[in-house]
């Protein structure tokens, strides 16, 4: 794995690797899904405003979209997370038990991993 190398897979889908430029991944040894903290401020990206009425977050730099998703079964760097134990979260809930299990961000939320 490359430190300035960023992939997303998806159901087994993996997208194109690619290249970050600087320090995009701002985040002080945590990796936040689905948003950040209000209170966050990333020193190299700016401050990130939420615009509630449109589920949008806006800054000087890369965070510009929240997550609405129900996620589960999550690998980081080789290792599965455990997403009913992270370190904090704001708005996050269980996904409908009736399709899955996992964690749901309703696109308002986060969760905070070392």
């Amino acid at each position: 794995f490359s430190k300035k190398t960023v992939m997303v897979s998806v159901d087994g889908t993996e997208s194109d690797r690619t290249p970050t430029k600087g320090h995009t991944l701002d985040v002080e040894g945590k990796l936040y899904l689905g948003g950040l903290p209000a209170t966050y401020t990333a020193k190299r990206i700016g401050n990130v405003i939420d615009l509630h009425e449109t589920k949008t977050k806006m800054s000087c730099g890369a965070v510009s979209n929240v997550l609405a998703a129900c996620l589960q079964d999550v690998t980081f760097n080789g290792v599965q997370m455990n997403l009913s134990t992270p370190l904090s979260s704001h708005t996050v809930g269980s996904c409908f038990s009736r399709a899955q299990d996992g964690s749901f961000f309703s696109g308002g939320g986060y969760a905070a991993f070392s």
